[in-house]
């Protein structure tokens, strides 16, 4: 799944960047301390660690929220950015991160008609979605 660091039209016409410096100048919305083991929490920290906090936010829809609202910065999954004309990319999910989904199951349940049922469910669904989870949409010119 990709994610990639975010921020409004406006936050970006605010705040303008340096040149060859995207993240100069601007303030970043990062993840509450009970959310620290989560790869888009640790990202601003390694990466930016100097980054000035905007705001801290303990949901994915108030990250979102956040940053539609130019409060800063945000790292977003890609898919929930595709429908946000507001939105502009300021760092690719190659510069940010792109993780694995897991689906487990306990080795005593996996064989179950009732979580094999909804296993292959969730497989399926997350499989007709991969164009969007990995950011793999058609050029545009």
């Amino acid at each position: 799944m990709a994610h990639a660091l975010y921020g409004s039209a406006d936050y970006l016409k605010r705040h303008p960047a340096p040149a060859n410096d995207p993240l100069g100048g601007r303030a970043v919305i990062v993840w509450d301390e009970a959310y620290a083991n989560l790869p888009a929490a640790r990202w601003p920290a390694k990466a930016w660690p100097s980054a000035p906090v905007a705001l801290t936010v303990s949901s994915l829809s108030t990250h979102l929220a956040a940053a539609r609202a130019g409060l800063g910065l945000a790292v977003l999954p890609c898919f929930l950015t595709s429908d946000e004309p507001t939105l502009i990319e300021v760092l690719p999910p190659s510069r940010v991160l792109v993780e694995d989904l897991w689906l487990v199951t306990h080795a005593n349940l996996a064989h179950s008609a009732r979580v094999r049922t909804v296993s292959d469910f969730v497989a399926r669904t997350i499989a007709s979605a991969a164009s969007a989870l990995e950011n793999r949409y058609p050029a545009t010119d």
